[in-house]
């Protein structure tokens, strides 16, 4: 929660699923460790309540890869699943939030992962992917930048300690990837690209002008 705190987020919901090892195995975590089930209606609740009426605007999760660890991947499947069910019940009482993927490789080129269609990404001719530089200077302070934080939100999550030398040292990533789901696009509602391709524009004018 102490990492949470330091880029601004005000409400964690626990889900209390286990990650007893590592494995790239989705279906080993769905068979052996999570409840699908409880964890799909616990999303649905916080997608519908988690933030009052007013609902989300926008909703960031893993990037489902086949190379990720299983864990990440299911709580990006299960999200999106969870989406496509609320899409499904067509209410109007429902605010259903836009929903894009956050990259923990870099990637060369739009990604895949076949085992799952809603994971399918959204490409155009024109948009493909979103990105947020790391080396962008935090305001009024020239030399802390963005890489800087994860090393702090490293150093405050207890269990991601060992991650510090590779955020703070060895890391050449200069930019975070995100990708928009073509399952933004079931209910027809054009707004929905245009608001990510404004939220993106305006970060990159905050930070270079």
């Amino acid at each position: 929660m102490g990492s949470g705190r330091i880029v601004g987020i005000r409400k964690f919901f626990f889900y209390d699923q286990f990650d007893l090892e590592y494995s790239r195995d989705t279906n080993s975590v769905l068979s052996k460790q999570w409840n699908k089930e409880w964890v799909i209606g616990r999303f649905h609740d916080t997608i519908r309540h988690g933030n009052g009426a007013r609902g989300y605007d926008l909703m960031i999760i893993m990037l489902p890869n086949v190379n990720s660890h299983g864990h990440h991947t299911v709580s990006g499947l299960l999200a999106l699943e969870t989406i496509s069910r609320l899409q499904q019940m067509k209410s109007a009482d429902i605010v259903i939030p836009t929903v894009i993927g956050g990259s923990e490789f870099v990637l060369n080129q739009p990604p895949t992962y076949p085992e799952n269609q809603l994971a399918e990404v959204f490409r155009n001719t024109t948009v493909n992917e979103f990105r947020f530089n790391l080396r962008w200077k935090l305001i009024d302070a020239p030399i802390a930048n963005y890489q800087t934080i994860l090393c702090w939100m490293a150093a405050e999550h207890k269990t991601q300690g060992g991650l510090i030398p590779e955020l703070c040292t060895d890391s050449t990533r200069d930019n975070e990837q995100y990708f928009y789901f073509t399952i933004n696009e079931r209910d027809s509602h054009s707004s929905r690209l245009l608001m990510v391709q404004e939220l993106f524009t305006q970060l990159a004018n905050i930070h270079e002008h």
